[in-house]
């Protein structure tokens, strides 16, 4: 829930959405994959091009569609 409302308000955390990214719950790292899609200037591809590897295909999925957005 804090991940989706920082996207909301356009807001990285410092980094919590980066970091949410490699969450051990998968519902937390689409989340925060969608959030980042929100983010106006998120630059954090490091996070995002580890998502790549991701073991849910729905987060690889979101991941590889905000990595065209860079």
């Amino acid at each position: 829930a804090a991940v989706s409302g920082l996207g909301r308000i356009n807001d990285d955390g410092a980094g919590a959405i980066g970091k949410a990214m490699s969450d051990s719950n998968e519902g937390v790292r689409l989340s925060a994959v969608k959030a980042a899609s929100k983010i106006n200037g998120f630059n954090d591809a490091t996070s995002v091009a580890k998502l790549m590897g991701d073991s849910s295909a729905v987060v690889r999925k979101n991941g590889i569609e905000l990595l065209e957005t860079f």
